[in-house]
C-alpha cells in the first residue's frame, strides 16, 4: 500500500504541477495579449502622429505653392522692363542719346536710373527734353521726370550732363510686346 500512495502522491504532484504549468501558461498568454494591445494602441497612436505630420506637411507645402504662385503672378521680370527701357530710349543715327549708368526699381514699379549724356552732342538739355518725351510717348511708362540735373565737362571741354530719371512701369499687353520684338528685329537700335 505504501506503493500506492507513492505513486498517488507522485500522480497529485504531477497533477498539480501540469495544473500550475497550465495556469502559468494561460496567465502568459493573458499578459501577452495585454502586451500585443499596448503595442496596437501605441503603433496606432503613432500612425495617427504620422498622418498629422504628414497632413501639416502637406498643408505647408500646399500653402508654400500658393504663396510661391501669388508671388510669380505679382513679380516684375526685370530684365523685360530694363529691355522695354533700351527700345524706349531716342536714337540719332541708330545710337542712342543718353548712357544710362545704373537701374533700380521697387515692387511698386517704380524705376530710377542714373543717366549721362554723350560729350558729343550738341545740346545735352534736349538731350534730356527728348529722353522724358520718349517715356512719356511710350505705353509702358508713366509719370517720367527729372529731379535734378548736374552739367560738367569732359578733358575737351565738351559739355556732359548727369541726372536722375524716373518713371514708374506699366505692365504692356503680351501681344504688343510680341508684335514689338517682330519690329525690333528689323531694325534694332545700338547703344554706344
Amino acid at each position: 500500500m505504501k506503493r500506492t500512495s507513492t505513486l498517488l502522491i507522485l500522480g497529485i504532484i504531477v497533477v498539480l504541477g501540469v495544473g500550475v504549468y497550465t495556469g502559468y501558461t494561460f496567465w502568459k498568454k493573458a499578459a501577452n495579449a495585454d502586451d500585443l494591445k499596448r503595442v496596437e494602441a501605441t503603433l496606432t497612436e503613432y500612425q495617427n502622429k504620422i498622418l498629422q505630420f504628414e497632413s501639416k506637411d502637406l498643408l505647408e507645402a500646399i500653402n508654400a505653392k500658393r504663396t510661391l504662385s501669388d508671388l510669380e503672378g505679382d513679380m516684375i521680370q526685370w530684365s523685360k522692363v530694363i529691355k522695354t527701357i533700351r527700345k524706349t530710349i531716342p536714337t540719332d543715327n541708330g545710337l542712342s542719346i543718353v548712357e544710362i549708368l545704373s537701374y533700380s526699381g521697387s515692387t511698386s514699379n517704380d524705376i530710377n536710373m542714373n543717366v549721362k549724356t554723350y560729350p558729343d552732342r550738341k545740346d545735352p538739355y534736349f538731350d534730356v527734353a527728348d529722353l522724358i518725351k520718349a517715356f512719356e510717348e511710350s505705353s509702358s511708362f508713366v509719370g517720367s521726370f527729372v529731379p535734378s540735373i548736374s552739367g560738367g565737362t569732359n578733358e575737351d571741354g565738351e559739355e556732359i550732363l548727369t541726372f536722375l530719371f524716373g518713371a514708374t512701369y506699366v505692365e504692356a499687353d503680351p501681344l504688343a510686346l510680341l508684335e514689338d520684338d517682330v519690329v525690333e528685329e528689323e531694325g534694332e537700335a545700338v547703344l554706344r
